[in-house]
């Protein structure tokens, strides 16, 4: 039962031609990442090359995808304003939100779900609580299981299948 005023519901226009995946999250994630997310990147960019381009917002992992390290870019962590100010000036085309599941991630709220919707940008989200609770997988996200086969299977997905990701976004917002 969150409140999200419509003027805050965007959808921002692609600035290239690129497909720009995003991963937003404290440094307290980086371990999620490097579980599900670092252990396919290189597999991504040989799959899609110059297509995609991965952008992190508040972690820095150490990342070596040789001929692909200038399409990983890094941004600091900022406070929420700056935050909803610098969403709302970038495009993203799919948002990465894994997450594992313990006592402490299930009484979580699903924010980044919410987050990625009004900024239009279709998110993929661990199959895990409290993701349960709002995402329908191919409907309004997508969702992963927690190994990096899937994550690499569904990240695909959302590339390869843009208008259902706009639908999705459609579905979300």
């Amino acid at each position: 039962h969150t409140s999200v005023k419509s003027e805050n519901i965007i959808r921002t226009l692609p600035d290239s031609n690129n497909i720009k995946l995003v991963y937003a999250a404290s440094a307290w994630h980086e371990p999620n990442f490097n579980a599900f997310i670092k252990p396919i990147l290189m597999q991504l960019f040989e799959k899609y090359g110059n297509r995609i381009e991965l952008h992190l917002i508040g972690l820095h992992p150490v990342i070596d995808v040789g001929e692909y390290n200038s399409q990983i870019f890094y941004v600091a962590s900022m406070p929420m304003d700056k935050y909803d100010e610098y969403m709302r000036a970038h495009h993203f085309d799919i948002g990465l939100s894994p997450l594992v599941t313990n006592h402490f991630t299930e009484r979580k709220y699903f924010n980044k779900y919410i987050e990625y919707s009004k900024y239009g940008i279709c998110g993929i989200y661990s199959n895990v609580m409290p993701y349960k609770l709002a995402v329908k997988d191919g409907w309004n996200g997508y969702f992963s299981e927690n190994t990096p086969q899937a994550w690499l299977e569904t990240i695909s997905r959302a590339i390869d299948c843009s208008v259902e990701g706009g639908q999705i976004i459609n579905n979300a917002q």
